[in-house]
């Protein structure tokens, strides 16, 4: 196959790779992939507050706003799973850019939705077009870096990420004041920016040999290569039930603060920023400490302290005292532990399949957004609003992340 100038060349590679440490990213090339990376989280957030007052405008329930959730999550998913595998073999810059100009266009549908089904469907789209930023994200890493290094870039990765969710709510907190499809057109104006700066910063990282060996005309084969693959499924498994839990977590928080608790879309665009800005600090330490401690113990500290504090949620969920205070203190050291587990377990589960790392990166995506989709549903099936449903459903996630530690650990 000739090379038709997606591939780089030496000249592109000195400008992302550092010349005296290979694999070292350029400050340009991180801060473009960050951004790209935080899609997911922008353009859910960004409405959380929007929440109650979407419910009045569209004329349906929580369980119908949250769906709108739900089906962004799984065109998340589903645009994983074609992505990934197929910038195995065409390279990751044109699918990179095409999803971000579906993302524009699905963004601009939702703005003018007039109904909850129109909404539900709109979202899907837009979800499956920000599924190139995060999966081909990852890729990009995995191609251009290695080991501890590409954990670190990871972590360092969701640092950026983290300011997503410090403004997104604080920006719906604002857009409360407004119509509803103010959110879903500055998520336009974004994805229109983020086009633009992908053209310019983004270059192709897939290698030759890469094009040459992976599965040239089937995108479903690497799949089988991966399900066999036990530290890859391990630490994907542990990456993405983690995330789960933190969606349980988003999904039902407006509804804890707002409707438990009875905080304004305002002051609940606080807390969740604050939340989120922790999680942001984890990941800036998580990315500091991956060189001295080691990303196997970075994600074993994370799951073993996110499943005790799950289980404190659930006990305060029958306190009658203090219950405020001690749902938001262990909301903030959930979002302390889970940020030690993502960049990390990322980083080892695509460090055990080199040679099919789109695929790979789009397995652990869709089951990420999978898992988010189905925790999402789940916290909704409470009749009333308690800390019961989302601390079941952090449990039952932190079962999920040991048993998946063990995989990892059991020798064949």
């Amino acid at each position: 196959m000739k090379n038709t100038g997606n591939i780089l060349n030496d000249n592109q590679l000195d400008m992302i790779v550092s010349p005296d440490q290979k694999g070292a990213l350029g400050f340009k090339l991180v801060l473009v992939l960050g951004m790209l990376s935080a899609i997911g989280a922008l353009s859910t957030d960004m409405y959380l507050p929007l929440f109650p007052a979407m419910s009045h405008a569209l004329i349906t329930s929580q369980a119908g706003i949250q769906l709108s959730l739900t089906s962004f999550m799984i065109g998340l998913a589903l645009g994983q799973l074609i992505i990934g595998p197929w910038s195995d073999v065409i390279g990751r810059r044109k699918l990179l850019l095409g999803g971000m100009v579906l993302l524009t266009v699905a963004s601009i549908a939702c703005a003018f939705a007039p109904s909850i089904e129109m909404l539900i469907i709109s979202r899907f789209f837009q979800g499956a077009g920000g599924a190139a930023g995060i999966v081909l994200t990852r890729a990009i890493v995995s191609d251009l870096s290695f080991g501890n290094k590409a954990a670190y870039y990871f972590n360092l990765i969701l640092a950026i990420q983290g300011i997503a969710p410090i403004v997104a709510p604080l920006l719906g907190g604002v857009a409360a004041h407004f119509p509803w499809p103010t959110v879903f057109i500055f998520l336009t104006v974004i994805s229109l920016i983020l086009t633009f700066l992908t053209f310019i910063y983004v270059p192709e990282s897939l290698p030759n040999k890469s094009t040459y060996n992976g599965a040239k005309n089937h995108v479903i084969k690497p799949f089988f290569k991966l399900f066999q693959n036990r530290i890859y499924m391990g630490y994907t498994l542990v990456f993405s039930a983690t995330f789960g839990a933190l969606f349980a977590y988003i999904s039902a928080s407006p509804f804890i603060y707002q409707s438990l608790f009875k905080f304004t879309p305002g002051w609940f665009s606080v807390v969740f920023a604050i939340n989120a800005g922790i999680m942001m600090v984890s990941s800036i330490l998580s990315a500091r400490w991956v060189e001295k401690i080691g990303a196997k113990m970075l994600v074993m500290i994370g799951v073993i302290t996110t499943f005790a504090l799950a289980g404190l949620l659930l006990i305060v969920n029958y306190l009658s005292v203090y219950q405020l205070e001690l749902t938001t203190a262990i909301f903030m050291l959930l979002m302390f532990t889970m940020a030690l587990v993502f960049g990390n377990a990322a980083s080892l589960a695509l460090s055990a399949v080199p040679d099919v790392k789109g695929a790979g990166s789009a397995l652990l995506g869709a089951l990420q957004f999978g898992v988010a989709s189905l925790t999402a549903f789940l916290t909704g099936l409470g009749k009333s609003v308690s800390l019961f449903p989302v601390s079941v459903v952090l449990m039952g996630c932190g079962i999920i992340t040991l048993l998946s530690l063990v995989l990892v650990r059991v020798r064949r």
